[in-house]
């Protein structure tokens, strides 16, 4: 299905970005990125708190990122086989059943590490169900030409509900303790669910149970991931721009992860700065993304991606590095925010636009699983550089790690060359 059926009451609504569906979509993105943000500094303070070790803290984060690598894939078949609004109520459903038992548990039972393990294994699972699910309806519930419009709305709204949610949780935990946190995101979860329910599932894609049937028949889930990869293979200039994201998303990740570091003993600035730092570093990532959206730049979307670490992120990371001062670190996280917003936006559009309906699921599962590849080693080598270097050391040596990748793909044809404007449902190959 591309887009609303020929019959939906909404027909004349949806050459409108914010009709009612798609403002039901971001509404229920909003939610569940609200409860999530909350959710995330009740469990990593709740569990620091109780044990006071941040060894206990590391595991936590540790199991919940093996539980995303692992279902990952799976999570993408299922988004395939499936109905998306269906994934995606399954998933909120798992949300609300996950934090009603943490608030209750905790409530009646108190601490207990490993129940909080548990309920993070269902929960990350669930989340990848949702982030895969998330990518691969946009295009069905807005018009092909609002669709970078969509994405990058939903992306900035998600990001500042996300920045609002974190400072949130730390005055629920203050206040009421952390229980309060745990019942304010199972009530963000019900939220999202009934919007999910009532407003976007009617009008996703048509879950045919017959054909589901076959499908599972006629084909294993190693084979539908064998297809998935043969068929991404055979776009070369999508294949070089998903696995360039790998090594990019390491040295972007490196530094970004490390930036509390580099306010407290690089620039020497207080709590104040950092907290400007990281506004100002959401709000360049809003002014990219929705900017995108609107220059009709999608024929020009590889070039856009190999452009950005060359031009703007590594020289910005490498003036970091060279000129640690809060004037500084301030206009060019700008620019770092709204440079990977920009390029952010315009990767998952093309994406969007070229992966055939039948196999989004897939491809972002797969590219889940690159990201989680390059997250991991991201920090344990900028852990390692800050040790051994220094902290304006280690943001030098990201610039020029980005500005030399950026070089490294220049020369690939297929990549520079990508146009990521849609392509209608007759000219992709349906797997």
């Amino acid at each position: 299905m591309e887009g609303f059926s020929s019959n939906d009451p909404i027909k004349k609504e949806k050459m409108k970005l914010f009709h009612k569906v798609f403002l039901s979509y971001i509404s229920q993105s909003s939610a569940i990125q609200s409860a999530s943000g909350v959710a995330q500094i009740c469990i990593t303070w709740f569990v620091y708190v109780a044990t006071k070790s941040a060894i206990d803290v590391g595991i936590v984060a540790i199991i919940e990122s093996l539980s995303i690598l692992i279902t990952s894939l799976p999570a993408g078949i299922a988004v395939d086989r499936i109905n998306r609004g269906l994934s995606l109520l399954i998933s909120t459903v798992t949300g609300v059943t996950v934090f009603a038992l943490m608030a209750w548990y905790t409530e009646f039972y108190g601490f207990d590490l490993f129940i909080i393990i548990s309920l993070m294994i269902v929960w990350s699972a669930s989340s990848e169900l949702y982030r895969s699910s998330s990518s691969s309806i946009i295009p069905d519930l807005v018009e092909k030409s609002n669709l970078q419009k969509a994405n990058g709305y939903n992306d900035s709204i998600s990001r500042s509900i996300r920045a609002v949610s974190n400072a949130l949780a730390g005055g629920l935990i203050i206040s009421f303790g952390v229980v309060t946190g745990f019942v304010y995101s199972t009530m963000a979860y019900v939220a999202a669910a009934i919007l999910i329910l009532t407003l976007i599932y009617p009008y996703s894609r048509k879950f045919d149970e017959s054909k589901l049937i076959k499908a599972v028949q006629r084909k294993s889930a190693i084979k539908e991931l064998k297809e998935g990869f043969n068929w991404l293979r055979g776009e070369k200039g999508l294949m070089q721009l998903t696995f360039s994201a790998t090594v990019t998303n390491i040295f972007y990740t490196l530094p970004l992860a490390f930036l509390v570091i580099y306010v407290v003993t690089g620039i020497h600035a207080s709590s104040l700065i950092y907290g400007i730092v990281l506004a100002i570093f959401a709000l360049g990532f809003i002014i990219g993304s929705i900017t995108s959206g609107h220059l009709g730049i999608m024929k020009h979307a590889g070039k856009i991606w190999v452009l950005g670490p060359i031009c703007l992120v590594g020289p910005s990371f490498f003036i970091l590095g060279i000129f640690p001062s809060p004037a500084i670190s301030i206009l060019f996280l700008l620019i770092i925010g709204i440079a990977i917003g920009f390029s952010g936006n315009t990767w998952i559009t093309a994406a969007q636009n070229i992966v055939p309906e039948n196999m989004r699921g897939r491809y972002f599962a797969i590219d889940g699983v690159l990201s989680f590849l390059g997250g991991a080693p991201a920090i344990t080598l900028g852990a390692i550089l800050i040790s051994y270097f220094g902290i304006a050391s280690t943001y030098i040596i990201s610039g020029i790690s980005l500005m030399i990748a950026g070089l490294f793909f220049l020369p690939m044809k297929s990549l520079w060359n990508l146009d990521g404007s849609y392509r209608p449902p007759d000219s992709v190959k349906q797997l």
